[in-house]
């Protein structure tokens, strides 16, 4: 609903579900054919305005999820495992603009992702008001980007705030910041050259125990798209 000429206010509900992977059923060690599809029901609501120096959204939302699939360990190894009630509930904003001929876009959330499943886990753990797996409070990315003819240059920063592992909270995976940086040579219309520098400042993470990310990388592409 349009407030004025620069302003919005939105507001949006809408169901989903997601059924379980093969591996998240039958792989050997880690599956569980118990598992039941996942249920959510989301309510945002939000403003978003366009005023002469750039753009900005603001919004907030509440999700229910029955039976998300998740993750418990057991004696060290990592067991599917559905979790019969979860709340997540957040505020998101974003924010940008054109400043002499830079495009930024900064983005930031806030999240509060609570388990409200009466079980406990088999070492007796209550599994009520602890932290969902693998899902950070806070993240915050910033994109930048600048085009000088036939040239175009940009970079991404995102950073990351810690998470828990499984649902217990015991393991506690850190937060990170990496840095990426790209550019592009437009040979013409349809040929291009570009290249990109993943994970610039090394940042040693993991977003699952045992996985590391990738270390630093370039990568070089040649791209044709036709018209």
């Amino acid at each position: 609903y349009a407030l004025g000429p620069t302003l919005r206010v939105h507001a949006s509900y809408g169901t989903a579900f997601k059924a379980p992977t093969f591996n998240e059923l039958y792989y050997p060690g880690y599956g569980n054919p118990a598992l039941d599809a996942e249920k959510s029901r989301t309510v945002e609501l939000g403003l978003n305005g366009s005023p002469g120096w750039g753009h900005w959204t603001a919004s907030v939302y509440r999700t229910r999820v029955d039976d998300l699939i998740s993750s418990v360990r057991v004696n060290g190894a990592s067991l599917a495992q559905g979790v019969d009630e979860a709340r997540i509930r957040g505020l998101e904003l974003q924010v940008g603009s054109d400043l002499r001929g830079w495009e930024w876009t900064a983005g930031y959330s806030l999240m509060d992702a609570e388990n409200r499943s009466r079980r406990s886990s088999r070492s007796g753990i209550a599994y009520y008001g602890k932290d969902l797996s693998r899902r950070p409070g806070q993240t915050f990315n910033l994109d930048v980007d600048r085009a000088f003819g036939r040239v175009s240059v940009g970079g991404t920063l995102y950073a990351r705030d810690s998470a828990y592992d499984d649902l217990e909270n015991q393991s506690e995976l850190s937060g990170n910041v990496s840095l990426d940086l790209r550019g592009e040579y437009r040979l013409d219309d349809e040929w291009r050259l570009q290249a990109r520098v993943s994970n610039l400042l090394d940042a040693d993470y993991q977003t699952a125990a045992g996985y590391n990310q990738p270390g630093q990388a370039v990568y070089f592409t040649v791209r044709y798209q036709a018209l």
